[in-house]
């Protein structure tokens, strides 16, 4: 969303963790959806461990009535398509060729700003460059 149009979708604050980037009130929002019937922890076998997971109880949630406005939706949707078939790895391991994973410490915030560098490929190059189309 802010790559596209200049703003997050929740504002929350990203901050640099091994796996990835996550937002620092992820925590806080998995207890509140858990403590409002709307999702459960689910152990679950994962080869050699229990992995708990965030399952949703419901599949009937308005997002209107969470505060996301169609354009928001459409994004939400269209970055679900485009993730759907990747593992968790495949997810972290594209996270850690961002700008900004890679320029913060364990930890330390991830600026939104840094949604509009390109990656770093293999070859180490990376060039700043906003899409055209995609002007707010």
């Amino acid at each position: 969303m802010f790559k596209r149009y200049g703003e997050p979708i929740t504002g929350a604050t990203y901050q640099k963790l091994r796996e990835g980037p996550a937002p620092k009130q992820l925590l806080r929002q998995r207890r509140r959806l858990i403590k409002d019937g709307l999702a459960e922890l689910k152990p679950t076998q994962v080869f050699n461990y229990v992995q708990r997971r965030l399952i949703p109880t419901t599949t009937n949630i308005d997002p209107e009535e969470w505060g996301f406005d169609g354009r928001e939706v459409a994004v939400i949707n269209e970055v679900l398509d485009e993730l759907k078939d990747m593992t968790a790895a495949d997810v972290s391991e594209m996270s850690h060729n961002e700008i900004g994973w890679i320029n913060a410490k364990e930890g330390q915030t991830i600026p939104y700003e840094t949604a509009l560098l390109d990656p770093i490929y293999g070859d180490g190059s990376s060039e700043l460059q906003m899409n055209p189309d995609d002007e707010p």
